[in-house]
């Protein structure tokens, strides 16, 4: 706390000195109402500075994407709505990054139906759609058991991005909670292939990256045995 009172003490100083903040100096006070869960003082230095009646500042994407996830937090989706709301309004363009963090913040405090609307709001807006996207639904769905809606989901991920280990695994989880062990074994058998034949491109990767990449494979791997392994348990199959 004594740190946000610190960045917050300065913010009132550097004002009666008649020094201006600006859009860097509001994302730096947000940043420490963000990090100590401090809404109300959040808010209130937000509308004081967006909303002055002379040379209002203009929110950049930062300031935008860390109100969001300070009302996750709390679990106001009503006001993640409205911050977005405003964002669109401003000339704040979204991006990927903007929309993933408001589709998955929206996935941990509000409705399917509600993630789902901000995931289909990225076409309107013509904004791409990237693996963390794709992810963040498709583990809606599979969380709620709607393991078809996650196969034709995934579906598309993989014609218009690629196939992902990530989310092979979150499948695998899917199919064995709905009782659909031989299709998780299935997804098992394309994730060993996908790690013994990464995609095109990957012989271009640098030696750090393609240690990286290799690390996570093999973690994902091993995850999905143990999910397969822990599938066969749930569904009575131990003997397999």
């Amino acid at each position: 706390r004594g740190t946000l009172d610190r960045v917050l003490s300065s913010l009132k100083r550097m004002e009666e000195d008649g020094v201006e903040p600006n859009e860097f100096i509001l994302a730096s006070v947000m940043d420490a109402c963000a990090k100590r869960g401090a809404t109300e003082e959040a808010e209130e230095v937000f509308d004081r500075l967006t909303r002055r009646a002379e040379r209002p500042i203009q929110p950049n994407k930062h300031v935008f994407t860390v109100m969001i996830d300070l009302y996750a937090r709390v679990g106001s989706s009503e006001k993640i709505k409205e911050i977005w709301t405003r964002l669109k309004e401003s000339d704040v363009r979204p991006d990927t990054a903007l929309c993933n963090a408001y589709i998955s913040c929206m996935d941990k405090i509000s409705s399917l139906a509600e993630t789902k609307a901000a995931y289909n709001e990225m076409a309107l807006l013509n904004v791409p759609r990237d693996i963390k996207t794709y992810t963040t639904l498709i583990n809606a769905y599979s969380q709620r058991g709607l393991i078809l809606e996650a196969r034709e989901l995934y579906k598309e991920t993989c014609s218009n991005v690629a196939r992902d280990a990530q989310i092979m695994c979150i499948m695998m989880d899917g199919y064995c909670k709905v009782g659909r062990l031989d299709e998780a074994i299935e997804m098992l058998n394309d994730l060993v292939e996908l790690a013994a034949n990464p995609p095109h491109g990957a012989e271009w990767m640098g030696e750090v990256d393609r240690r990286k990449a290799d690390a996570v494979q093999r973690q994902s791997v091993l995850a999905a045995f143990n999910t397969i392994l822990d599938g066969h348990m749930r569904n009575d199959r131990e003997h397999e």
